[in-house]
């Protein structure tokens, strides 16, 4: 299957929206005043990574399981066209993350 990039029409659109939501992030994480003095850089930083790999795996799991719905239970064997029933798996590289809470101090 050839590979080809497809994007969301007004993909600035959306990067607007979730820059959006990583400041609704920090008010949760933090509070309205924000993270405190005894919060260093390098903390708000790591904090900043984990989110951003949850939207990550949030994402990368969704989209294939929105394109697997549109597969539907049958599809043509490569080899003889017969309609064959879908099996999915779990890929092995890609275990489920059990659900983290993100702390702040106060």
């Amino acid at each position: 299957m050839p590979f080809t990039r497809a994007y969301p029409e007004d993909l600035s659109k959306l990067s607007d929206n979730v820059y959006g939501w990583g400041r609704i992030v920090s008010r949760r994480a933090f509070g309205d005043q924000g993270p405190g003095l005894d919060i260093d850089f390098d903390s708000t930083e790591t904090a900043a990574v984990e989110i951003a790999q949850s939207v990550l795996e949030g994402i990368l799991e969704e989209m294939p399981r929105s394109q697997l719905k549109l597969l539907g239970d049958h599809q043509p064997c490569p080899k003889c066209q017969r309609a064959s029933p879908l099996k999915t798996t779990r890929r092995p590289d890609h275990p489920p993350r059990p659900p983290r809470a993100m702390t702040s101090k106060k």
